[in-house]
């Protein structure tokens, strides 16, 4: 499949066909790590990392939820 590459500022940018996009879940505004290995330019989409604290400091009594699934036993957990 081919690109389009085009100068911006001091760099180039490479239009990645839409099917790519889709395929490998690409946003627009995403991150993404490129390299250069064995004569081929990678594009890899970074993730986000989430931290355990962060995520715990955004509970509060407002947005946190009751117990679930906490009926009785319907198979053999209780042995």
């Amino acid at each position: 499949m081919g690109g389009r590459v085009v100068k911006r500022g001091s760099g180039l940018d490479l239009g990645i066909s839409g099917s790519i996009v889709t395929d490998c879940g690409v946003l627009e505004d995403s991150r993404a790590d490129t390299s250069f290995r064995k004569d081929e330019v990678v594009m890899e989409p970074m993730r986000e990392r989430y931290v355990l604290g962060e995520l715990l400091a955004g509970i509060s009594l407002e947005n946190v939820h009751g117990e679930a699934g906490m009926d009785e036993p319907v198979g053999q957990e209780i042995l």
